[in-house]
């Protein structure tokens, strides 16, 4: 399969900058603490949109600060 890039989330930079913790940030932003563990770990192969709402809500950031495209190396 050819590579078409990747998506990283830069949830775990964005909570130390905020210097919140995931069990912090999980309450104030309603997701369940293992998910926020998945989405810190770029271990999520689906995003959901209403979480990214919640997340930029809460951190007050964009959807660019959260997450990236890194396109393929060819």
């Amino acid at each position: 399969m050819k590579d078409k890039g990747h998506i990283i989330i830069h949830l775990e930079e964005l909570l130390h900058q905020a210097n919140m913790s995931k069990l912090q940030f999980s309450y104030k932003a309603d997701i369940v603490p293992n998910q926020v563990t998945a989405y810190c770990r770029n271990q999520r192969q689906k995003l959901d949109i209403n979480i990214l709402t919640r997340m930029c809500d809460v951190l007050g950031c964009s959807i660019g600060d959260l997450i990236e495209y890194i396109p393929p190396e060819n």
